[in-house]
């Protein structure tokens, strides 16, 4: 038996000297000062830990090795990257965000990886199941009780670099704080008033994450809910369900019912909970014939409150607010410092001309923080006076377009010129974010799968793709015209309302010819029925719709379709018809759409049943059906998808097996099987898939073997079985997989040995045997794969048994 991939003992003293020096750079860092201060704090926890395993007389124990080793790496790693916070900014305005958002994102990375290694000097008093369920998941556990899944916990509000002269954060937290100490009191209502782009969400959010006010109404207490233009007080009702942990009983007894009783039955549950309740973008809007606020106005239980951040004063006095707290613009020394910050990131006084010019385009912005920080990024860069002239004009001649005093169309024009300043992919990627719900947060790869789908940056293979669609993101971040944070261990991206708003006004005001005329986007409506689509629309959306009525006449009958986001429709009808509604509705939607490219119907919860005039669909690249749960089969008829690089079945729990028909699809790449519990085998025609570079069969826990076939896989590079409890054993074959660079098998808890001839598969870098509990000895010859860079044996029985 091989020894373990561990080699050569290391000391805590060892480990200490470059502790010392990581700790010295973060000090000197010029660049995310804040991120740098954050990991320094952690650094620091780590000095006393290896004084510990020091003095241990288990020091040389396999597992005060692994972890020496393991936090020895991640110092390595954190030397490298703040390395780079000591170098001068790059010139060059896309380079300069790219590095500055990836260290800022790396940084935050080691960080978290470190805090994870600290508690792991002490690992054999730890619950074992909790640390298995965080090292194969990446995340904590949680009650199961309270739904993470929304945007519960915000991202962290960037630090503060302007002040409104009222200090509104500071009187709100003041307020809140006041009556929270009240005893016995009644629910209270209070109130942030501002016009768009003001900063009301800003400042919500710190009211959000404030330690203070949050120590006050207790753990899991503050909730937040976007209510947005297109309020849908079903979906609002769900999300108050789940936070108040009655979503199961709520969906399943009240959802088909009366809005009076749903109302009822959550304002009775609200009563048994003091809460802070904060409702983000209320609108002066109506539903069901009742003032929004009428819906909204239930968070009753004795000393409760209730923040409303809105642009009208009607929805305040509707909904009695007691305090209302207004949103002023920012003065003229506050918007130029917030100005300067975004147009010239340097605290270097300008000169001349370009100071003069730069001060008037910070005048056209109004005060208004949104305005000055995309106009400002805009900017970027830009030393030229001719161009900061241009802009000015732009400006200005968009004001006098403006017909009208309404404050959105000031802003409006003001905001298009950021868009304008944007390269044709750039736009065409900006206005894609008008295809989602307003305020959801969207996973970055979701965009870049659908931007590949649509061949959006031509016929580049999918990694590079991807990688123009990260670049893409990242440089519309870097304008300041969407926002990129990281939320658990995931990246996501997200629009402000007011930029939402005006790509969907530029969609609606595009003429015949243009890209954005092509688009048709309905996202978190509640439709009677579908709308008509125009002739020439090449791209629809209809996320997190509601559909009231459906029928034959409800055709999505538009043969130019290419791209269209089904994702989380849902109908207005009792929960116990729904499930054959799904595959009678997609098959009115499926009767013309011949050119259709890209096809979103995941979290269809209802549908058991693709129709079989799937089949028609001859051009789809992409079929997206995560967590269609029901899914209990594929038609034979989707071989016929003969163009298919992307199937992605992750979550469908209930999905059985693959048809047989499953090997016509020659030009698939990626087929994901994430979650499919009640899959047991593969078809052995999946040998046919020359093609194939990723398999995903994570979770598969009914999964007891591979085919023998998957040896034919000759371009496979990421195979991931991580959790499939029930496979005993990886074919002898597997070593035909001259090109895998990543197998992970982490959580195989019935898998007993690995066979000799892994050692062939020469490229492979990632090996990961987290938590392999069966597997009591590892090939000599694994000691050959020089390739390999990262490989864990962390609870895997070939290690514990050195403990």
């Amino acid at each position: 038996m091989a020894e373990a991939i561990f080699v050569g003992a290391i000391t805590g003293a060892a480990v200490g000297a470059l502790l010392t020096a990581v700790i010295d750079k973060t000090k000197s860092a010029v660049r995310c000062k804040e991120n740098c201060e954050n990991l320094r704090t952690t650094l620091k926890e780590i000095r006393p830990l290896l004084d510990r395993v020091d003095q241990s007389k288990d020091g040389n124990n396999a597992t005060c090795q692994a972890w020496l080793r393991t936090v020895n790496t991640l110092l390595e790693k954190a030397d490298r990257v703040l390395g780079k916070c000591t170098i001068p900014k790059k010139s060059r305005f896309h380079v300069q965000y790219v590095t500055k958002w990836r260290i800022s994102s790396s940084i935050k990375d080691l960080d978290r990886q470190i805090k994870e290694k600290l508690p792991q000097v002490n690992l054999l008093t730890l619950d074992i199941v909790q640390l298995i369920y965080q090292i194969m998941t990446g995340q904590s556990m949680v009650s199961p009780g309270v739904d993470t899944s929304e945007a519960v916990v915000m991202q962290a509000v960037p630090e503060k670099i302007v002040t409104h002269e009222n200090n509104p954060f500071q009187k709100m937290k003041e307020l809140i704080i006041s009556v929270a100490d009240l005893p016995s009191r009644e629910p209270v209502t209070f109130g942030l008033k501002g016009r768009g782009g003001a900063g009301k969400t800003l400042l919500a959010k710190m009211v959000n994450n404030d330690e203070d006010i949050q120590a006050k109404y207790g753990v899991g207490s503050v909730v937040w809910i976007t209510i947005g233009k297109d309020a849908s007080i079903p979906s609002t009702y769900k999300t108050m369900a789940r936070f108040l942990g009655c979503g199961d009983v709520y969906e399943r007894d009240y959802t088909h019912r009366r809005m009076e009783d749903q109302r009822t039955y959550l304002m009775e549950a609200f009563k048994r909970k003091r809460v802070l309740l904060i409702l983000d973008d209320v609108w002066e809007s109506t539903w069901e014939n009742r003032a929004i606020i009428y819906w909204l106005d239930i968070c009753k239980g004795v000393g409760s409150t209730t923040l409303i951040t809105t642009r009208n004063d009607s929805v305040l006095h509707r909904a009695k607010a007691i305090e209302r707290i207004d949103i002023l613009s920012l003065s003229e020394e506050e918007s130029w410092k917030l100005f300067s910050y975004h147009a010239f990131q340097t605290s270097i006084p300008l000169q001349g001309e370009l100071e003069s010019l730069a001060k008037q385009v910070c005048g056209e912005c109004k005060g208004l923080p949104l305005a000055l920080e995309v106009i400002g990024g805009a900017l970027w860069g830009k030393k030229d006076i001719i161009h900061w002239r241009f802009a000015l004009s732009r400006l200005k001649r968009s004001e006098s377009m403006c017909n009208s005093n309404v404050v959105d169309d000031e802003l409006f024009h003001r905001l298009k010129f950021s868009y304008d300043e944007l390269d044709d992919d750039l736009k065409k990627c900006f206005l894609y974010f008008a295809a989602f719900p307003e305020d959801m947060e969207i996973k970055p790869n979701k965009l870049c799968s659908i931007w590949q789908g649509e061949g959006l940056f031509g016929t580049h293979d999918g990694d590079d793709a991807f990688q123009m669609g990260w670049t893409a993101l990242i440089s519309l971040a870097d304008q300041s015209l969407i926002d990129l944070f990281e939320k658990g261990g995931e990246k996501y991206a997200k629009v402000h309302d007011v930029l939402r708003d005006l790509a969907i006004r530029i969609i609606r005001n595009a003429k015949a010819g243009e890209w954005a005329f092509e688009c048709f986007f309905e996202p978190g409506k509640v439709l009677e029925t579908l709308p008509p689509i125009k002739e020439g629309i090449k791209r629809v959306s209809f996320i997190g719709s509601t559909i009231k009525q459906f029928g034959s006449s409800n055709k999505l009958d538009s043969p130019s379709i290419q791209v269209c986001l089904l994702s989380d429709v849902s109908f207005q009808m009792d929960p116990r018809s729904r499930r054959d509604m799904g595959q009678v509705y997609l098959s009115y939607i499926f009767s013309n759409m011949s050119k259709l490219l890209y096809l979103d119907l995941s979290k269809w919860r209802y549908l058991e049943k693709l129709p079989k005039g799937i089949k028609e669909l001859k051009c789809l690249t992409h079929l997206d059906l995560y967590r269609c749960t029901f899914l209990k089969e594929l038609p034979e008829g989707i071989k016929e998808l003969k163009c298919l690089t992307l199937l992605n079945l992750s979550g469908c729990a209930a999905l059985k097996e693959l048809p047989e028909g499953i090997k016509e699809l020659k030009c698939l790449t990626h087929l994901v099987l994430l979650g499919c519990t009640s899959l047991k085998e593969l078809p052995e025609g999946i040998k046919e898939l020359k093609c194939m570079t990723h398999l995903d069969l994570s979770w598969c826990t009914s999964l007891k073997e591979l085919p023998e076939g998957i040896k034919e896989l000759k371009c496979l590079i990421h195979l991931n079985l991580l959790g499939c409890t029930s496979l005993k054993e990886l074919p002898e074959d597997i070593k035909e997989l001259k090109c895998l660079t990543h197998l992970h098998l982490s959580g195989c808890t019935s898998l007993k040995e690995l066979p000799e001839g892994i050692k062939e598969l020469k490229c492979l870098t990632h090996l990961d045997l987290y938590y392999c509990t069966s597997l009591k000895e590892l090939p000599e010859g694994i000691m050959e794969l020089k390739c390999l860079t990262e490989s864990s044996l962390r609870w895997c029985s070939v290690f514990l048994e050195k403990v």
